[in-house]
């Protein structure tokens, strides 16, 4: 366990990628719209955000292995894809707003 060897040196690091989260998909009874996963996953100050829960979850896993809620989290990287992502999967790919420039802006910018 790092965490005991290094005590309060250790800091935990997490990469939050949105773009690629499995858990992102096409607007109910769409084959192209994504308009919810595109709100889900570039606000970064709601529960509904996908950046803050991922952060959440990532504090409640931290504090299961060391007993405390103030251990260091480093978010490491985070990122959009403007154009399309070769490595994009479906169905994501069939929305194309989704890897439009200006998602990619308003994601940057909500940052």
């Amino acid at each position: 366990n790092a965490t005991a060897e290094f005590g309060r040196r250790w800091a935990f690091s997490l990469n939050i990628y949105p773009y690629f989260d499995p858990g992102n998909a096409l607007d109910p009874g769409s084959k192209d719209q994504c308009k919810n996963t595109i709100a889900r996953c570039t606000c970064f100050d709601g529960p509904q955000c996908l950046t803050k829960a991922m952060l959440v979850a990532m504090r409640q896993r931290m504090k299961s292995v060391t007993h405390r809620t103030d251990d260091l989290l480093w978010m490491g990287e985070t990122g959009w894809s403007y154009p399309m992502s070769s490595t994009l999967t479906m169905p994501m790919r069939r929305c194309a707003e989704f890897s439009s420039r200006q998602v990619y802006e308003t994601y940057y910018k909500n940052f």
